[in-house]
């Protein structure tokens, strides 16, 4: 018999999504907001035992999955502060990037594509972008370090790229976006 509250799929992640999955099981104490309490009540369910099926902490669990109780998560979680909803975001990542259970995976992924896009209007990270940024540093060391100062160095010179794409010509800005001319046909299907 296993002797640790989190079901066995968390132990099996990295340390740092776990810590970051635990982090985000409290819901916001500033006010009652009921949606945001079932979705934080069913984030716990998935990810750990239940200690006591006689209190509240976990039972009684009806997620919002329709066009209303959405709305209403999504206006509650407006209000609530943001470093509270980016961790909640982040669990639900996680929970639908490494949760066994495909239904569980699914709700998860869904809820978490469709607030991101809804509240904060962006589409989220892929898994490996995720996993890169929240990766564990044993010991104080980084070993990805590199690559993770890489991909945000690429990215944002593809950000600033299109943001300023107005201020030069077509054919400079898709070199300083892309890296090489428009007229080069051995790469103009390979931006890197």
């Amino acid at each position: 018999m296993n002797n640790s509250v989190v079901q066995d799929w968390v132990s099996l992640m990295p340390w740092k999504l776990q810590s970051i999955l635990f982090s985000s099981l409290r819901g916001p104490d500033q006010e009652f907001l009921s949606q945001t309490k079932q979705v934080s009540k069913w984030m716990r369910a998935v990810s750990q035992h239940n200690a006591d099926p006689s209190k509240p902490y976990m039972n009684g669990i009806t997620l919002p999955n329709t066009p209303q109780t959405l709305a209403l998560l999504w206006k509650e979680l407006e209000h609530c502060p943001c470093h509270f909803v980016h961790h909640f975001l982040d669990a639900l990542a996680i929970i639908g990037y490494y949760h066994p259970d495909k239904t569980v995976a699914e709700y998860a992924a869904g809820l978490h594509y469709d607030t991101c896009e809804e509240i904060f209007h962006f589409v989220p990270e892929s898994r490996g972008v995720f996993c890169l940024r929240h990766r564990d540093k044993k010991d104080g060391k980084d070993p990805e370090a590199e690559k993770w100062s890489q991909h945000t160095k690429d990215v944002r010179k593809l950000f600033m790229g299109y943001a300023l794409m107005r201020f030069e010509s077509a054919q400079d800005a898709f070199k300083t976006t892309f890296g090489f001319p428009t007229n080069d046909p051995a790469k103009s299907n390979n931006p890197s």
